[in-house]
């Protein structure tokens, strides 16, 4: 290996990022059933007026699509971006061997992730009893989206990003680019 090379990995090491991935987390499930609730009197006012009559002009339905909004928008300010980033190689087997598996056939018990999640969890910035009192609160749907994530940021196959959108988007707008050779 030449300085040349040896000097790249050096920097490339001194940058280094470990992956990282967004869940939206929303803390009002109850706003959906009123928002189904109130969709279910637009569509009743739909079959009213006939399937092929716009909507748009019925005061009824502008009003009630406007409700609709307003709890869309009050169950978005109620959404927390929780930002998680994979653990150090050692700090994860660290996890893994405080929370030796009970069946054979698995590395690790589930139970490491009550561990894993806190110890990937950067934002929003929070003091632990605030962190551990949101975990707490959410369903067992919303705690499965995080230990997904942190499974899959620690355990998964991250390879080079890629997105075939973006390059399709460039090539339909005239402009050029090469792709990147697939990960293999």
């Amino acid at each position: 290996m030449s300085n040349k090379d040896i000097d790249k990995v050096r920097a490339l090491v001194q940058n280094a990022k470990r992956g990282e991935k967004i869940v939206s987390l929303n803390l009002r499930g109850d706003i959906q059933l009123q928002i189904e609730e109130l969709e279910r009197d637009l569509i009743k006012l739909r079959d009213e007026d006939g399937e092929l009559k716009s909507l748009g002009g019925n005061p009824k339905a502008k009003a009630l699509a406007e409700q609709i909004n307003a709890l869309i928008a009050e169950a978005q300010d109620s959404t927390i971006d929780v930002l998680l980033r994979a653990l150090p190689r050692k700090a994860w087997a660290d996890l893994v061997a405080k929370h030796p598996s009970k069946d054979d056939g698995k590395e690790f018990d589930m139970s490491i992730y009550n561990d894993a999640v806190p110890a990937c969890w950067v934002e929003p910035e929070l003091d632990d009893e605030t962190r551990d009192k949101l975990l707490e609160e959410l369903t067992q749907g919303q705690w499965d989206q995080l230990v997904e994530t942190v499974a899959w940021l620690n355990r998964g196959d991250q390879r080079v990003p890629f997105s075939a959108l973006a390059l399709r988007t460039l090539r339909n707008s005239g402009e050029t680019s090469s792709s990147p050779a697939p990960s293999e």
